[in-house]
């Protein structure tokens, strides 16, 4: 997808989802518990996408979400949808339902500069330690830097 939309010109975007407070549910109410809600998450999230979109569990409670000719406005307009979705979601699990919310970080060019995925990743996860300091729940959007992938709250839209 990174080299199609480079070849094209086309935009790129990707969002890193975490599970707020994730560790919190695994503590008391067990890991089979923890990968109900990890299962239902997906599902949720997975039921705000495109058909083009690609969902992936990132490790742990981290996924990510590729958008593949998604410009600023449409990323920014999934990841709050996503957001609220799952904070508005009682997710069912084996011990009854759980809420949780979700913090989200965006990264991503409209100019085909993203040299490989590793760079995005990185910005997409610099947005999403810049949503859990803001608070959690929140969604936090970067431009793609090839210079620094490194964030300064100036650079987020905070």
């Amino acid at each position: 997808e990174l080299a199609r939309c480079r070849r094209s010109g086309s935009p790129l975007r990707l969002l890193m989802l975490d599970l707020d407070h994730f560790k919190r549910i695994n503590d008391t109410r067990g890991h089979l518990v923890g990968d109900d809600v990890i299962r239902e998450f997906a599902n949720t999230v997975g039921s705000c996408l495109r058909r083009e979109d690609l969902l992936v569990r990132y490790g742990g409670e981290e996924f990510c979400v590729l958008l593949p000719g998604a410009d600023a406005g449409t990323a920014l307009t999934l990841a709050d949808r996503i957001r609220l979705t799952v904070d508005r979601t009682m997710l069912p699990t084996r011990s009854g339902p759980i809420h949780i919310t979700t913090s989200i970080g965006v990264c991503g060019d409209d100019a085909g500069e993203i040299e490989d995925l590793e760079s995005l990743i990185s910005g997409a996860d610099n947005a999403l330690y810049l949503a859990k300091a803001a608070g959690r729940n929140q969604v936090i959007s970067s431009l793609y830097a090839k210079e620094t992938n490194r964030l300064s709250a100036e650079q987020a839209n905070i």
